[in-house]
């Protein structure tokens, strides 16, 4: 028996206030660098401490996610700076209510139901954003994410009323 398998990544475009953000902690901390040079030796251990900080907190904000769909289930991964990865969540097709395009009216039931929202998407307004309402453990959730037309279609092949194209 075959497996299904499909896998896709997404790059999440980078928030404009997480842009200004980077370029003034850098300002600052070559700023903090030159003036312990020229004048302040404590201003240069402040530079060295801000620039490593920097270099840590960088790379986190270079995001991808990967949607990995294997014999009616997706995972989804979260990759931070294209080598650290991290298990966002694990959702069964069984346990899915619904999945179809987000601004579709198919939607338009669960829109002000109070549930968690988990946004695995690029943040891109012009994408196509697909919707799947699964239960969780304890509640539903709204998973938001942009599949491409094969991992659609296997979806659309395990549960024909659930996936809405």
């Amino acid at each position: 028996m075959s497996d299904l398998y499909f896998e896709h990544i997404v790059k999440r475009k980078t928030p404009t206030m997480l842009v200004v953000a980077k370029g003034v902690m850098l300002g600052i901390t070559v700023a903090a660098f030159v003036m312990g040079v020229l004048a302040a030796p404590i201003l240069l251990i402040a530079g060295v401490v801000l620039g490593i900080v920097d270099y840590f907190v960088f790379p986190r904000w270079d995001v991808e996610f990967e949607y990995l769909f294997v014999n009616g289930e997706m995972d989804v991964d979260k990759i931070m700076s294209k080598s650290k990865r991290k298990k966002m969540g694990s959702f069964e097709l069984s346990r899915t209510e619904l999945v179809a395009p987000y601004n579709s009216h198919d939607f338009d039931s669960y829109r002000n139901k109070q549930m968690k929202t988990l946004d695995f998407s690029s943040g891109i307004p012009d994408h196509k954003i697909y919707g799947m309402i699964v239960e969780g453990d304890q509640e539903l959730l709204k998973v938001l994410f942009e599949p491409n037309e094969k991992i659609l279609q296997a979806m659309k092949s395990m549960a024909p009323r659930k996936v809405i194209i």
